[in-house]
């Protein structure tokens, strides 16, 4: 990953992982886990990103298999 871009190495890790587990892609979390931990990641902040992506997904599930959000729409 680019060590000079906008973001630290540790908050590409969490991102990578939390795509990876949605993919999903056994190798990618086991990869992305262990380099997350290895720029200072904690217990906590990979499981927030893991759970994180899942509820994204989850939400977007919901949404497609429904009218897509229309009916939350506010009354014009």
């Amino acid at each position: 990953m680019n060590p000079t871009g906008a973001l630290d190495a540790k908050t590409k890790h969490l991102i990578g992982l939390a795509v990876a587990a949605q993919i999903p892609c056994e190798y990618c979390v086991n990869g992305h886990t262990k380099a997350a931990k290895a720029a200072g990641a904690t217990d906590a902040q990979i499981k927030e990103a893991i759970a994180t992506a899942a509820l994204v997904r989850f939400n977007s599930t919901m949404l497609n298999g429904s009218d897509g959000g229309r009916e939350w729409s506010s009354p014009k």
